[in-house]
């Protein structure tokens, strides 16, 4: 009689906990490849108890867990690129500024020339006054 108790006892508690037990284990760990133990659970989720409760409430939260990874890095995917388009963007800010300040010396620069000639225009008037008186 005691055997029969223990091994009922053994089979409705200790083996769903085990699984249980080792599920949380290795979602504790990182690792939420829980096939294994989703196949050796799946004979107690139907149950209307705390075991049946325990294996569905683990269950959901593997699910949870894989969508939270999922997002997680979809998100990072995310951030990659769009720090890559950032650093694109701002290579061609770069480069758009070297070529304004290239035009502003340009322009610069043919001021002063401008400025040179008006000035040697000028001479050559003042020159050509006092020829002429």
């Amino acid at each position: 009689m005691g055997v029969i108790v223990v091994f009922i006892l053994l089979a409705t508690v200790a083996r769903p906990v085990a699984i249980a037990e080792k599920a949380m284990r290795k979602m504790a760990n990182y690792d939420l490849n829980l096939k294994e133990e989703t196949v050796k659970a799946q004979k107690y989720f139907k149950g209307r108890d705390e075991i049946g409760s325990l294996m569905r409430s683990i269950n959901v939260m593997e699910q949870n867990l894989i969508s939270i990874v999922g997002q997680i890095s979809s998100h990072a995917q995310d951030t990659a690129a769009t720090a890559e388009e950032l650093t694109a963007t701002s290579q061609q800010v770069s480069v758009s500024s070297q070529e304004v300040s290239r035009a502003v010396n340009n322009i610069a620069e043919g001021a002063t020339n401008q400025a040179a000639d008006t000035q040697s225009a000028a001479s050559s008037v003042d020159k050509a006054n006092i020829l002429l008186k």
